[in-house]
């Protein structure tokens, strides 16, 4: 009696509606076989993955992952040190978020922002975390789009799901406030978006003219940050 009465009272959300299930998130792709690393089984893997889940959940239409930044808190903490030694004017911050941060902060921009992204504390400010909100994603998105290495992005993860045919298509802010998070990328991911139809021609535009799509949202924030700085 007791089960049945605990049965009935759990409530409706609980139960899963297959027919309302349209997305897909992809977390991680990572081979376990050591002699297949460096072969390029990222298309096969998320083709065969894409088909089994349609098989089960038919309204299946939307496909992207959520994928790591690693790397971006390195590179950012080079630019700012870059910044201080050769740069007699801030070009990563506009004037008013140079004197928002400095306020809070209470230190000159560069010199304090390498401590304590170098260090997380600054997580532990809801006003330093509003602060950087806009300056880090813009910054974000220029190194996943504008930072290459041989004319490819220089991130590896953005290059493995480019290189598949994906769109760079949403980059969220503090999406992982993990240590490992935090050390890697300042907390945040990045959604790269399959089409199903459109990751062949992607791909040849990637790798052959080293084309990268991208969503407004992205080209935006690059925009921004182009706007903004002139490196």
């Amino acid at each position: 009696m007791i089960n049945k009465a605990i049965v009935k009272e759990c409530p409706p959300s609980e139960t899963e509606e297959r027919n309302r299930i349209a997305a897909a998130i992809f977390y991680s792709l990572s081979l376990t076989q050591q002699g297949l690393q460096g072969v390029e089984l990222g298309t096969f893997l998320i083709k065969r993955v894409v088909k089994e889940l349609q098989k089960e959940f038919p309204h299946l239409g939307a496909f992207s992952s959520l994928s790591p930044i690693p790397g971006f808190t390195k590179w950012l903490l080079g630019l700012l040190n870059s910044q201080t030694k050769e740069h007699g004017r801030n070009e990563l911050f506009t004037d008013s978020e140079c004197k928002e941060i400095t306020e809070i902060t209470g230190g000159p921009i560069q010199e304090t922002l390498k401590v304590m992204l170098s260090s997380n504390e600054w997580v532990k400010s809801e006003k330093l975390v509003r602060a950087l909100q806009a300056p880090l994603m813009r910054l974000c998105a220029w190194y996943l789009y504008g930072e290459k290495h041989r004319g490819f992005a220089l991130n590896p993860v953005a290059n493995f799901h480019l290189q598949n045919g994906a769109v760079m298509w949403r980059i969220n802010w503090m999406a992982d406030s993990s240590l490992r998070g935090l050390t890697g990328s300042c907390g945040l991911m990045v959604n790269y978006r399959y089409y199903l139809e459109e990751t062949g021609p992607n791909s040849i535009a990637y790798l052959g003219s080293k084309n990268i799509k991208a969503s407004e949202q992205v080209l935006s924030l690059v925009a921004q940050f182009q706007k903004n700085s002139k490196l």
